[in-house]
């Protein structure tokens, strides 16, 4: 009988030192998973004008991005005035330096309308290439489908701007005839 108990007593700090030092690895690994960066890219319509499409660019993570830049598989138009006629070519998505935790950058893309008109892309893939806090390269894959966005900007197969233009009009008539009404009443 004391064999076994001096045999436990052996083993049990061994057993222990070995669930502290799997304990401590883990709390490491979560410490480091911590401090990363988790960089996106989405197109999302505007909360304000939703027939307005933005690039947004976010880091969700609790760690910063740097030299951030991104690559498509295959060309995306963009209308500019500039030298810059590709999603691809702009600077602003070829490096950006720093991107802070939980935050974003936004540019403007175009209209739904104008991409179903000119027979945009409506799908395609973007990889992300960064690095992380601890100066590791991250990649990261997105799928753009644009096609997601149709319902939300289009009510009855209407531009929302178009039809939110259409009821401001009919208020500012009310608005005017409620004026006239009031001189009247004078």
């Amino acid at each position: 009988m004391r064999s076994i108990i001096s045999f436990l007593s052996a083993i049990a700090p061994l057993v222990l030192a070995v669930l502290t030092g799997f304990y401590l690895w883990e709390t490491r690994k979560m410490r480091k998973d911590r401090w990363k960066a988790h960089v996106s890219f989405e197109i999302l319509p505007r909360s304000e004008k939703r027939y307005l499409l933005d690039v947004v660019i976010k880091n969700d993570g609790m760690g910063p991005a740097y030299d951030i830049c991104f690559q498509f598989d295959r060309e995306i138009p963009y209308d500019s005035p500039g030298p810059y006629k590709t999603l691809g070519s702009l600077p602003f998505l070829q490096k950006i330096e720093y991107l802070a935790p939980n935050s974003e950058k936004r540019l403007f893309f175009n209209t739904f309308m104008e991409l179903k008109k000119k027979n945009y892309p409506m799908e395609f893939n973007v990889e992300a290439k960064y690095r992380d806090w601890f100066g590791k390269l991250q990649s990261e894959s997105f799928h753009v489908d644009l096609k997601r966005l149709e319902n939300i900007i289009y009510i009855l197969g209407k531009d929302i701007g178009e039809e939110l233009e259409k009821i401001r009009k009919e208020l500012q008539e009310l608005n005017r005839e409620i004026r006239i009404q009031n001189q009247r009443r004078r």
